[in-house]
């Protein structure tokens, strides 16, 4: 993804299960959670950012290139993916239920290469439960991103009343804590996508059932669409709840 016409990669990469990475100096005198503030605030900078997540192996430097190769995929993914998705829904008097989704993206791995070739680790963040290695241009200044942020414990609010404008289509994507915090992080950002996914196309096919003492719907929301340029703008843990949020959009075209 481009913005400013520089791309710029995150990695996330959690700490080994032999042990935990080590604190930052701040987090050793302090509950509080800190990341950097690329990871929480991508959109504020004139670079764009997208991250990728893996388990640590023994050998963090090996976890970190298989995380980079990861980020990698996920700068191809999004600048430029085919989403398919599919959920089904049963409806009747006593209200809507989900019952299924089905969910599948296909991307261009030749891009992979490309991206390869242009970035470079730049910013590297320890915690208790993940590295975060940030990649860029080689030409970015790295001093830009060595702010550490501390996570508020207020309610954002983007997450009851996502942005409007003129330019993007904004959507908020949530997820419960997992045990592995990447995949909260990863299903919030998939969450996202599929909103955003859904305004620019969806096809819905009901089948309906009634009887004299009730109505019965099957309805499935179905969406195949490109989706191209899809940025995070904002990450949040609710610390409290345990549950994670992304707050992601697209150009409007």
């Amino acid at each position: 993804m481009r913005i400013g016409g520089i791309l710029m990669l995150c990695v996330l990469c959690f700490a080994c299960s032999s042990g935990k990475a080590p604190l930052t100096e701040n987090q050793a005198k302090t509950s509080m959670v800190i990341y950097p503030e690329w990871f929480l605030n991508p959109g504020s900078f004139s670079e764009a950012i997208v991250c990728g997540y893996v388990n640590c192996s023994f050998y963090q430097n090996s976890s970190a290139s298989h995380a980079f190769q990861k980020a990698l995929s996920n700068a191809a993914k999004f600048y430029q993916a085919e989403i398919v998705a599919d959920d089904a829904f049963w409806a009747t008097e006593a209200g809507v239920f989900w019952v299924a989704t089905d969910f599948r993206e296909t991307f261009d791995s030749s891009l992979i290469s490309l991206y390869a070739a242009k970035f470079s680790p730049i910013d590297t963040f320890y915690s208790q439960k993940m590295v975060a290695v940030l990649a860029a241009n080689s030409k970015s200044d790295e001093l830009l991103y060595k702010t550490r942020q501390t996570v508020s414990n207020s309610l954002p609010s983007w997450i009851e009343s996502p942005p409007k404008d003129e330019r993007f289509f904004y959507a908020v994507g949530a997820a419960p804590e997992y045990f592995y915090e990447a995949s909260s992080w990863d299903n919030a950002t998939l969450q996202a996508r599929k909103q955003l996914a859904r305004t620019k196309m969806v096809r819905i096919k009901a089948l309906q059932k009634r009887t004299d003492f009730e109505g019965q719907e099957k309805r499935i929301e179905s969406v195949l669409v490109k989706l191209q340029a899809f940025q995070v703008v904002k990450r949040w843990p609710d610390t409290k709840n345990h549950i994670f949020y992304v707050l992601g959009r697209i150009p409007k075209q």
